[in-house]
């Protein structure tokens, strides 16, 4: 009987859902298809728009090729909406019907049409531009279908929600506000305090949030009447970043000069933060000042850098641009990205590749507002009244730049150091900037994302730990407590300012701060969304708090402090209460003091907060801050007592079950047409599962899964099971639940299919695909607990009786798109496959089997042929059977397909699956003969030269992505530790950069479910 068994390793796509491709990626042109069973779809949609109540008709989506059904959809946008246009701007619902229904996280699709925009780059290359120096979104490219027709090339743009707001401002449950005006331009007060009546707002601003008036009131309030104050409402540092690009971009659609086009949000720390919006008429595509005249080319390029300071109607920029240290900064924000994307023409440069990403796309768009033509001149010319960018921001940085307050000398920061880049909780910390031409230095720091940058003033006194009195060295100590620290140096004369980072606030610098043991007590776990997991002593679910004593020493907490508040830490105090070795102890959040037990004063936050454990002098004993939780998980530590914290299904009151960490147990055997071998306590010869535990670790099963269907992991759920070190463990799938012992609700099939072992987050830890099975054989690991799988005679809950052993020789490296590395002995450069021997004895071949079909793998059998200890052997895959030595009678794919070794008896020995190939690159193992397959420079016949690829993701290069290479990342960026090696290893999100954001996109991945890392 012949049968094709692979593993997981061989199909790494079955690991995580196929997402494709990543939603923002810029660098491509992604294809979104909306389909309506109405024929008449477009006057529904315009007579929605035309009604204004944002009614939508249902559908359904395919985002690259990933479907949603139940979607809604209506169309957006003011001069960009026209109902007599083919080419309008959609707003689609995921989530229309289907509660979360999200693609890679995101709920809101925003489709804008590319109106008043030649160039087909104004909204992408702005929004690359801003994310820069503020949190601004996502933007890329997208071919847009209705009903299989091409309506044309769109951009699409995050959405401004919940999302946005938490990957960016570590917040999301603030109000949010659109700056949105009704009818065609005219001057309103931008900011302006209209009194406190809601209702005269009304016209300037829409609450994207069900609640924002109070908060909006407050704000343009104190700004217009307590400006001093300013500072405790709005983010003054992002508010200048937000102003200068506006200002310096001519993005006179925005409310610089019309008071739409922008958000407000307000964060943990009750400031708004401003955030750009609809940047299609960036770089001068709206000319009209409001209130005055249209501009020409001339006046745009000289547009004030200080445009409406003076100007009643705009408090937005004249109760910052009147202020002597706040203008200083504006103008420092706005040299800095004039050095970083314009003098130094790499604007221009990323618009040519924009360009040519989509170049073929614009000219199929059968609906684009202006030619071809226009497209391919608008970035340096003029179409119309639409200046070119370049025409407009060449002359325009140069002229901002000859402007007396720009050329006046700024302050040079030349270093900033600090004493040590890691020091312990509760210490201070000395930093010193070598700073010349300064009247004033300041340190800027915070240890919380969620509070402002407090500055301290720096001295050159010889008294702060900055060397001698007037070395030009400035000094300044801060203090941590036990989180980490984040700073940045301000400088400022009377004419000028500069930062350092130049970026700063947006980036700064970090210290890492060590928590020092005191008690050894520790915060375990937390359940802070409890909707039916554990009931208090009166069967009320509340929030609850896990402390663990590591210690051999019973330890009394009289006197301790919990709290929810890093600025309040001594909020509730432990009465007469200890904890001894080893145990648990369970305090409820839920603000009731009135009941027996410990009960603190504070509930915690599903949204996000933290927790602190203190000692009875305020020294930090322990301490976690969390962002939004999911209902009835909680978030504890990996390993119980001492790892790092992650989500996790609920452990009360005993050692957490760390089920996102891997158990070692493995699929060992199994037995899927079992006739007469084995029989269960019922007398049945049913299917079977047999786990192998090969660790030196008990290993409990609660919660675990089975499967025999990849899109359902939870099939069947283990009850309380555990498995000891070196045992098997047999599960029978009848599909008899009324059965005592173990047995799961599903059966194999002996014709071919899947089992997967699943922990309870519903990651795989083991994974086999088998074809066609033979009766009263089963199919088992060889060497038994770590080999791949082959066929042999059952051994049932004992070690694999390995008699069929496979060779170890493996499929090592091979290049399906060579155009001028390595030539045949005809002096040809054909596709080649390497095979490696990394065993201690030769291997004959003969027999074997070489193929790029797995549905035939017997296309090209080897001759008389052997493979030595360590040695390499080449097979050219150039279908020419009449050439001397090793030719295959088959070409490989360079688009992608797969190649399968087997053993004459058709047993699977090597598989692989590969997709494109970059040419003159070949894939091969690293490392060599054991690791995952990578793309690298060719090694043809040698040892694999891994020094030469990466792994996307793997920032800590042991050639696997796992939450270590998130942690890896986060030692990196914000505690000083070593860098990715490459650098670009690390750029999970392909953004161009390594920062937070790839830690997030990793952890993303690996719990989530999320896209995989895509690197640059």
């Amino acid at each position: 009987m012949r049968k094709y068994i692979l593993v997981l390793l061989a199909i790494c796509g079955l690991c995580v859902p196929a997402w494709g491709q990543d939603l923002y990626d810029i660098d491509v042109v992604h294809t979104i298809q909306i389909y309506f069973d109405d024929p008449n779809w477009d006057q529904i949609l315009d007579n929605l728009y035309a009604a204004g109540d944002e009614e939508r008709l249902m559908g359904s989506v395919i985002v690259d090729g990933v479907e949603y059904d139940s979607v809604g959809v209506r169309y957006k946008g003011f001069s960009s909406y026209n109902p007599s246009r083919v080419k309008n701007p959609f707003n689609i619902k995921l989530d229309y019907i289907i509660d979360d229904q999200e693609h890679q996280g995101y709920g809101t699709l925003k489709l804008a049409n590319v109106f008043a925009d030649p160039s087909f780059l104004r909204e992408v290359l702005s929004y690359e531009i801003g994310r820069k120096y503020m949190g601004a979104g996502l933007a890329a490219y997208a071919n847009v279908y209705v009903n299989d027709e091409l309506i044309g090339l769109y951009t699409n743009v995050q959405d401004v929600d919940k999302y946005f707001t938490r990957t960016n401002f570590d917040s999301d449950d603030g109000a949010r506000i659109k700056g949105e005006t009704s009818g065609m331009p005219q001057l309103y007060t931008v900011w302006g305090y209209e009194g406190q009546d809601s209702t005269s707002y009304m016209d300037m601003y829409e609450l994207d949030t069900d609640f924002g008036w109070d908060d909006l009131i407050d704000f343009v309030d104190t700004l217009n009447n307590y400006t001093a104050d300013v500072e405790k409402v709005l983010d003054v540092d992002r508010h200048l970043w937000f102003l200068a690009f506006s200002n310096l971009t001519v993005n006179l659609d925005g409310p610089i000069n019309f008071a739409h086009n922008y958000y407000l949000y307000r964060d943990d720390s009750h400031r708004f933060i401003p955030i750009l919006w609809d940047l299609n008429m960036n770089f001068g595509g709206f000319t009209n000042i409001i209130g005055g005249a249209h501009l020409n080319l001339t006046q745009m390029q000289q547009l004030d850098p200080f445009l409406n300071a003076t100007n009643s109607y705009y408090p937005i920029t004249n109760k910052f641009l009147q202020n002597t240290t706040y203008r200083k900064m504006y103008i420092a924000h706005m040299k800095t990205i004039i050095a970083e994307n314009f003098s130094n023409g790499w604007y221009q440069t990323r618009g040519l590749e924009l360009q040519d990403i989509i170049d073929d796309d614009v000219a199929a768009d059968p609906n684009k507002f202006y030619t071809y033509s226009n497209f391919l001149s608008n970035l340096t010319a003029a179409v119309g009244n639409v200046p070119g960018i370049v025409q407009l921001m060449n002359t325009r940085a140069a002229y901002i730049w000859g402007q007396a307050e720009f050329m006046q000398t700024a302050p040079t920061i030349s270093t900033v150091v600090a004493a040590a880049d890691t020091i312990p909780a509760n210490s201070s910390v000395s930093i010193t900037a070598t700073v010349s031409g300064a009247t004033s230095v300041q340190l800027g720091y915070r240890d919380n994302t969620s509070t402002p940058f407090t500055k301290v003033e720096m001295y050159d006194d010889g008294a702060h730990d900055d060397g001698s009195a007037g070395d030009g060295v400035y000094g300044a100590s801060i203090s941590a407590n036990s989180t980490d620290l984040w700073y940045y140096v301000y400088s400022e004369n009377s004419d000028a300012a500069s930062f350092m980072p130049a970026r700063a606030e947006f980036e700064f610098y970090t210290i890492t701060v060590e928590v020092t043991e005191f008690s050894g007590v520790v915060i375990n776990e937390f359940q802070a969304d409890n909707d039916v997991t554990m009931m208090d002593q009166d069967s009320e679910y509340d929030d609850w708090i896990e402390l663990y004593n590591p210690t051999d020493t019973t330890v009394s907490l009289y006197g301790y402090y919990l709290s929810d508040k890093t600025d309040d830490i001594d909020k509730w105090a432990f009465p007469d209460t200890t904890i001894g070795p080893g145990e648990y102890l369970i305090v409820w959040a839920d603000e009731d003091l009135t009941q027996e037990g410990l009960h603190a004063d504070f509930k915690l936050s599903a949204s996000g907060e933290a927790v602190v454990f203190s000692s009875p002098t305020l020294a930090v004993e322990d301490q976690v801050e969390f962002g939004i939780q999911t209902t009835d998980m909680t978030t504890g530590r990996c390993p119980n007592g001492s790892g790092s914290f992650i989500e996790m299904n609920p452990t009360f009151g005993a050692a957490n079950g760390c089920s996102s960490l891997p158990t070692g147990v493995v699929i060992n055997e199994f037995q899927a047409d079992n006739g007469s071998t084995v029989m269960d306590q019922d007398s049945e010869y049913d299917d079977w599962i047999e786990l192998y535990n090969p660790t030196d670790t008990t290993v409990s099963l609660y919660g675990y899964y089975l499967t025999d269907d990849t899109t359902a992991l939870d099939t069947w759920a283990f009850p309380d099971t555990s498995i000891a070190p070196g045992e098997y463990l047999i599960v029978w799938a009848d599909d008899d639940g009324a059965q005592v012992g173990l047995h799961a609700s599903f059966k194999l099939g002996a014709s071919g299919e899947a089992i997967a072992f699943s922990n309870p987050l519903l990651e795989i830890e083991d994974f086999v695909i088998f074809g066609e099975q033979t009766t009263d054989m089963t199919t088992g690991r060889c060497p038994n607990g770590s080999g791949s799988f082959v066929e042999m005679d059952p051994t049932y809950a004992a070690e694999n009786n390995c008699s069929s052993v496979p060779t170890g020789v493996v499929i090592n490296e091979f290049q399906a798109d060579n155009d001028a590395t390595a030539m045949d002995q005809d002096n040809e450069y054909d596709d080649w496959i390497e095979l490696y021997n990394p065993t201690g004895a030769a291997v004959s071949l003969y027999g074997f089997y070489l193929s790029d079909d797995s549905t035939t793998p017997t296309k090209w059998s080897f001759p008389d042929t052997s493979i030595g200890a360590g040695e390499y052997l080449i097979i050219w895959a150039d279908e020419d059977l009449t050439q001397t030595g090793l030719h295959a009678d088959f070409k490989l794919g360079a688009s992608g397909e797969e190649i399968i070794f087997s053993n004459p008896l058709l047993l699977v020995e090597d598989y692989v699956v590969f997709g494109e190939q970059t040419t003159d690159l070949s894939t091969g193992r690293c490392p060599n003969g054991s690791g995952d397959f990578i793309e690298m420079s060719p090694t043809h016949g040698v040892e694999n030269d891994c020094s030469s690829s990466y792994v996307c993701g793997d920032a800590n290069a042991d050639q696997s992505i796992n939450v270590g290479d998130a942690v890896y990342l986060i030692n990196y960026i914000f505690k000083g530790g070593s860098a990715p090696v490459p650098l670009e290893s690390g750029d999970a999100n392909c953004d161009g950069s390594v920062n937070i954001g790839d830690a997030v996109y990793l952890i993303s991945y690996i719990f989530r479910g999320g896209p995989a890392p895509c690197c640059p």
